[in-house]
């Protein structure tokens, strides 16, 4: 044999062998979390990691989010972000229709909408300066350094909200936040805040002064027998599970800071109020600021909630047994079960579970915001009246209990953005 002939033929074995190699290093073995196709349910929600593997000779071609995807017989497809997806499949049968199969992937430490979805959802708006509008701003007026603090902004003409769309940001802190049809909110680190917080909105700025609370006032925890009042401008920490008697009530005055510890719950046989002003809030949060509390539990008629201009905060710790009420499956920041809640300029920011479950209650609602939650969740026996729920991973409000849940709703200028579902019927 020549020589060059020999090289050549060298060459080509090393080349077929490299080849091999390559083959031999492709992955064949599905991915943790993986489900076969025929197993992937519609209107569903599948944590990551998370992978369809085709187990049919069915399909002809697939279809996710307008692309064609390989997912022929064997083949396995990777999720690797949280989102929302549309799955088609056609078949080679042309006698079958396609199959559309809606889901979503998100991770449990981050199911809210807005910290837990791509960039891409929702389509993204062309922001504007304001001009001559009004700005409203609320916040607590009084804060601890374990916690974040809230600030709501509105966005007015003549008095009435107006809905335009504008970039904001705290100069304080950094952190950015939008403004979206007129409404928006951010939640900063109190470590972060010194004498003043400097906010640009829509080109505009502003500023606000909260005052840090360094001494608890009042520490609650067990049974309450008899009338409390907590006065104004107090800092509150809840120590432990809260369970307000048939015989007492609980009244929280203008300006309060509740702290709960991670878990807690208010339970409530008699009535709490919260006494809010638009100038002097009040504020009820976790005691740590990247944890949740419980929430306000209610099992009998005389377990009555009225809050105005009060701001709700970082609750829905439970998933377990007992709360995972609904199909959300994690506990409500109002469990109200035959009684009423009924609120007025309230705002409910950044929750892990849901804000409303109620069973056999009567619900009452004017000018609430519900911003970053799992969902607003179920709203039965209802009247909203100038009401906003943006951003929840589920829907905005569910009127879809079972059939044995009274369904006598009453919706009048309310506002659902950004939801995995607006309103589900």
């Amino acid at each position: 044999m020549k020589l060059e002939n020999l090289l050549f033929c060298l060459i080509l074995i090393f080349l077929l062998q490299g080849c091999k190699k390559k083959d031999d290093n492709k992955t064949t073995e599905p991915p943790e979390g993986c489900i076969s196709l025929s197993e992937l349910e519609t209107k569903q929600d599948y944590y990551l990691p998370f992978a369809l593997i085709n187990d049919g000779t069915q399909i002809k071609s697939a279809i996710l989010n307008n692309k064609t995807i390989d997912l022929s017989y064997g083949e396995f497809f990777e999720f690797k972000e949280t989102g929302f997806y549309e799955l088609i499949l056609i078949y080679k049968d042309s006698q079958q229709e396609n199959d559309t199969i809606l889901f979503t992937t998100k991770t449990e430490e981050r199911e809210d909408s807005e910290w837990g979805i791509r960039t891409w959802v929702p389509d993204p708006f062309v922001p504007v300066q304001i001009g001559s509008e009004a700005v409203e701003m609320y916040y607590p007026q009084r804060y601890a350094d374990s916690i974040k603090l809230p600030f709501i902004f509105y966005v007015k003409e003549s008095g009435t909200i107006k809905e335009i769309y504008c970039e904001g940001e705290c100069l304080t802190s950094g952190d950015t936040f939008n403004i979206k049809i007129g409404a928006g909110s951010v939640n900063i680190d109190a470590s972060a805040i010194s004498n003043r917080v400097n906010f640009r909105v829509g080109g505009k700025q502003f500023s606000a002064s909260p005052v840090k609370v360094t001494h608890t006032d009042m520490e609650l925890k067990g049974i309450i027998n008899s009338a409390v009042e907590i006065p104004a401008n107090s800092l509150v920490r809840i120590t432990g599970n809260l369970n307000i008697a048939s015989t007492g009530s609980l009244t929280v005055h203008e300006g309060a800071v509740i702290l709960v510890d991670e878990g807690l719950d208010i339970n409530l046989s008699g009535p709490a109020v919260f006494t809010g002003t638009a100038k002097n809030p009040v504020f009820a949060t976790c005691s740590r600021k990247n944890k949740f509390w419980g929430g306000f539990i209610t099992r009998v008629s005389g377990g009555t909630i009225e809050a105005e201009y009060t701001i709700f905060c970082q609750s829905g710790y439970h998933d377990s047994e007992g709360y995972n009420w609904g199909h959300s499956g994690r506990q409500a920041l109002f469990y109200t079960e035959n009684s009423t809640l009924t609120l007025n300029h309230c705002f409910m920011l950044d929750h892990i579970g849901q804000i409303f479950y109620p069973q056999n209650a009567t619900l009452t609602f004017d000018n609430i915001l519900v911003q970053r939650a799992q969902t607003g969740g179920q709203i039965n026996y209802s009247d909203l009246t100038n009401c906003r729920f943006e951003a929840c991973f589920h829907e905005g409000a569910a009127l879809s209990s079972g059939n044995s849940a009274v369904k006598n709703h009453t919706f009048t200028e309310c506002v659902f953005t950004n939801c995995g579902q607006g309103l589900e019927l």
